[in-house]
């Protein structure tokens, strides 16, 4: 699991990264299908919500800030259009693949889809 996270938390600090720069896109793991810039940066602080009907997520991310940034995210279960937001959600088996998953980062919020806990924390 922590293994998992750590790779999940890579990937997120990398998505961070790219995102708010050039119209290039370097994520690992490399995505199978097509990659497109939204908005632009999502800031990760103190006023940032996570949104996980799964406490091990929520919990995962948390031990990670705290160890690297000294915070933590309030964590609610439902989502907000007023408040920026981590959203993790699960997707149908019928999506991109097992272990798949789906990355959208907004100004507001990034939404993470997977069909398993692997997936959630690529």
């Amino acid at each position: 699991m922590k293994r998992l996270f750590g790779a999940f938390a890579v990937s997120l600090c990398v998505a961070f990264a790219c995102f708010g720069q050039s119209g290039e896109v370097n994520v690992v793991p490399i995505p199978e299908n097509k990659v497109s810039t939204n908005e632009g940066p999502f800031l990760l602080d103190r006023g940032v919500e996570i949104v996980s009907r799964t406490k091990g997520f929520a919990d995962a991310l948390n031990r990670h800030l705290i160890t690297n940034m000294s915070f933590s995210l309030k964590v609610v279960s439902k989502e907000s259009k007023k408040k920026r937001q981590i959203v993790f959600s699960n997707t149908d088996s019928n999506g991109p693949g097992t272990g798949a998953y789906i990355l959208n980062v907004f100004e507001d919020r990034i939404e993470i889809s997977a069909d398993s806990d692997a997936g959630s924390f690529y």
